[in-house]
């Protein structure tokens, strides 16, 4: 709720998520509704159970895992993140919008979301040296952050993943 976010923003002494559709009014990220032992059971897992997957697959569920769990992105949003929609700051802003892939579930979906508050700084980590080996392998801004096509133009199914997830 919005009090629990003014209490994380204070402890962090950082805005935890700002309006991205200057309504005025706070948004708030609902996250951590599975217990954190089998939070990090579940990460721990993903590399035994992927076994025979390349890296690029294991480290796509494991960064999607890691998204959903403390960010409260639903699977869709996960999947058609683009590179432009990560900021290169500080707080490293995730932007959560429409696109050429996808459309937002409702339009109050529309948000943005400070990773390098969520994540703890080791997530956070792993989440930009993906991001940056896109960068420097010349992706670009328009293609899919997370995609197993070569070219980074074919979603992922959202059931797939979670499908994966539960799975493990």
């Amino acid at each position: 709720d919005v009090e629990r976010s003014r209490g994380l923003g204070d402890v962090y002494k950082r805005q935890v998520v700002v309006p991205f559709n200057n309504s005025g009014h706070p948004d708030h990220v609902k996250a951590r509704y599975i217990p954190q032992p089998l939070y990090n059971a579940l990460l721990s897992a993903i590399p035994k159970y992927m076994t025979g997957r390349s890296d690029h697959e294991v480290e796509i569920l494991i960064l999607a895992t890691i998204l959903a769990y403390r960010t409260g992105l639903r699977r869709g949003e996960i999947c058609k993140l683009r590179i432009r929609d990560v900021e290169d700051s500080q707080q490293g802003w995730l932007f959560v919008k429409p696109n050429m892939y996808a459309d937002n579930k409702t339009s109050s979906s529309t948000r943005k979301v400070p990773l390098r508050v969520l994540l703890t700084d080791e997530e956070y980590g792993a989440f930009r040296r993906f991001y940056r080996r896109r960068i420097t392998g010349g992706a670009k801004a328009t293609e899919l952050l997370f995609s197993l096509d070569p070219k980074n133009r074919r979603l992922i199914d959202g059931d797939s993943l979670s499908s994966t997830i539960r799975s493990v």
